[in-house]
């Protein structure tokens, strides 16, 4: 099995040892953890801005972001389970603020829009992703559409969480509306 970030042979011994008392892994086997991939991956960008990652740590976000395929064990509710679940959630829409803030950066509106959307499929009351859509909306020169985010940023924080927005994301709304959208300060 190739790893989808890094082309690695296949050695074609098999993975697992299996006997009548024991299964084990085959140490000469050659194979790839997603989860450990995962990790790698948010280890070399967690610290570093946005604006300031490479095109290959950008690649390499694109590519690990796909390994997600929801949450880890769902249904599953021991304490250690749970917690293992929200750390990759975590680690996964962290991973998505990093690509959104880098497509904002470098300008790629739609493009950021996109990983903004993400985001929001996992979170609809995570307010700052949508001050950034907002914004996004607004610099792509669609002043309805970032006034609708906010709209619908209003929304999800009432049915969520039973909170109005932050100052700062009514100060971007009257910004937006006032046409006066300064640079991005998430």
């Amino acid at each position: 099995v190739q790893s989808p970030l890094h082309h690695q042979p296949a050695s074609g011994a098999p993975l697992l040892l299996t006997d009548y008392e024991r299964i084990g892994i085959n140490q000469q086997a050659v194979y790839w953890l997603d989860i450990a991939i995962f990790e790698q991956a948010f280890a070399e960008v967690e610290s570093k801005p946005s604006k300031e990652l490479t095109a290959h740590q950008v690649e390499m976000l694109r590519k690990t972001v796909q390994l997600y395929q929801g949450d880890l064990l769902e249904g599953w509710y021991a304490d250690w389970c749970i917690y293992e679940r929200e750390r990759y959630q975590n680690m996964y829409l962290a991973m998505f603020d990093k690509l959104l803030g880098y497509r904002e950066a470098q300008r790629l509106f739609t493009e950021g829009l996109a990983y903004g959307a993400q985001i929001l499929r996992y979170d609809r009351a995570r307010e700052r992703t949508h001050r950034q859509l907002m914004r996004l909306h607004y610099q792509a020169g669609d002043r309805t559409a970032a006034i609708y985010q906010y709209k619908a940023c209003v929304k999800a924080l009432e049915e969520e969480l039973g909170v109005g927005p932050a100052k700062s994301t009514l100060a971007l709304y009257q910004q937006i509306c006032n046409e006066q959208v300064r640079a991005s300060t998430s």
